[in-house]
C-alpha cells in the first residue's frame, strides 16, 4: 500500500516538472518543488505561463540531460526506500 503513495508522490512530482519543462521552465525546479510539495508544485507548474526562448532561433537542447537529474533522483528515493524496509 506505501507503494500506491510513493509512487503517486513521485508522479506529481515527474509531473511538475515535465508540465514545466514543455513550458520551457526548468525541469528539476519544478520537479523538486513537486517532490518537497507535490500537489502545489503540479499546480504552479499547470499555471505558470510558457517562457519564451531568448533568441529566436536559441532552442534548448539537451532534452536527456534536463531529465537525467530527475530519473536518477526517483532510483536513489526508491533504492534507499527498499533498503531501509
Amino acid at each position: 500500500m506505501e507503494f500506491v503513495g510513493l509512487f503517486a508522490w513521485l508522479g506529481a512530482a515527474i509531473g511538475a516538472g515535465a508540465i514545466a519543462s514543455s513550458k520551457n521552465r526548468s525541469f528539476f525546479g519544478y520537479f523538486l518543488l513537486g517532490f518537497l510539495l507535490p500537489l502545489v508544485g503540479l499546480l504552479i507548474a499547470i499555471g505558470m505561463a510558457p517562457r519564451q526562448p531568448a533568441a529566436a532561433g536559441a532552442a534548448r537542447g539537451g532534452g536527456f540531460a534536463v531529465v537525467f537529474p530527475g530519473i536518477v533522483l526517483v532510483v536513489a528515493v526508491v533504492v534507499v526506500y527498499l533498503a531501509t524496509r
